[in-house]
């Protein structure tokens, strides 16, 4: 095991039975080696393992992540950690200051996007050349991988057209104050078929999808600076506290203590 600190290179070798794993890209003329990258541990930074290409299998402290392209892993600092990277494959660590982040105590998988990628590009850029733009580009990353970590706000969609037709008319409009009577009419179907198609094609039942959908909502407005009383309104409730207490089931965290935490970042 190795205790590493930033700026060290990493103790890596051959590994021979990863070598056969990943096929060689189309066109791709030289096949790179797999690498094995023995046990150690960052003991002042936090690591990002950033899988630009190709697959890599990574460990930490017991628990297995295969990483595909378009995949990150964030690693805390103090985990002890080892990994694989597959043949013809390009795993990028990239290394944060403990004190610059405030989230993610656990490891975590993220989803890079193509914004993110840039970000992650330019970050490497400027910690190893003298490119350096003149912009808080780790500040921009860490808001990037904390939005890729909120629930999608897209709840997931029933295929049926008259439920269908209901949930595209309630994300257009969560105040929409109409009962699931109301709904089925417009929609030219009856409630108990619309509740049975909300309940089979997206594993929540009506009541359960809309609010869903309203809180949501009320965490985009949330972000966009509105306070937990505006917020509440222009999704359709009246009771502040009855959106308190469904917005803290759905996020862990109050209407205000998600706010605040939104804007400090």
């Amino acid at each position: 095991m190795t205790e590493a600190v930033q700026g060290e290179e990493l103790p890596v070798s051959r590994d021979e039975e990863a070598d056969t794993i990943a096929p060689r890209p189309t066109g791709f003329e030289y096949a790179l080696p797999a690498v094995r990258v023995d046990e150690r541990r960052e003991t002042h930074v936090h690591l990002l393992l950033w899988q630009a290409y190709g697959t890599a299998h990574v460990t930490v402290e017991g628990r297995s992540h295969d990483l595909e392209r378009g995949q990150a892993l964030w690693i805390p600092a103090g985990r002890r950690h080892h990994f694989t990277v597959h043949r013809n494959s390009v795993l990028t660590p990239l290394f944060f200051a403990i004190e610059e982040v405030d989230f993610a105590s656990e490891p975590i998988v993220v989803e890079i996007s193509g914004t993110l990628a840039v970000l992650l590009l330019a970050h490497d850029v400027a910690t190893h050349t003298l490119i350096e733009p003149e912009t808080e580009i780790r500040r921009h990353i860490f808001d990037a991988i904390e939005r890729s970590l909120e629930p999608d706000v897209r709840p997931p969609m029933p295929s049926s057209p008259a439920a269908r037709r209901v949930a595209e008319c309630l994300l257009a409009d969560p105040a929409d104050r109409r009962g699931v009577v109301e709904l089925a009419a417009w929609a030219h179907s009856s409630p108990r078929s619309l509740q049975r198609a909300f309940a089979s094609e997206t594993g929540a039942t009506f009541r359960e999808w809309r609010i869903r959908s309203r809180v949501d909502a009320a965490a985009g407005l949330l972000r966009r600076g509105c306070t937990v009383e505006a917020a509440a309104h222009g999704v359709g409730y009246t009771n502040v506290n009855a959106f308190r207490r469904v917005f803290l089931t759905r996020f862990g965290l109050s209407p205000t203590a998600y706010a605040e935490r939104v804007l400090a970042g």
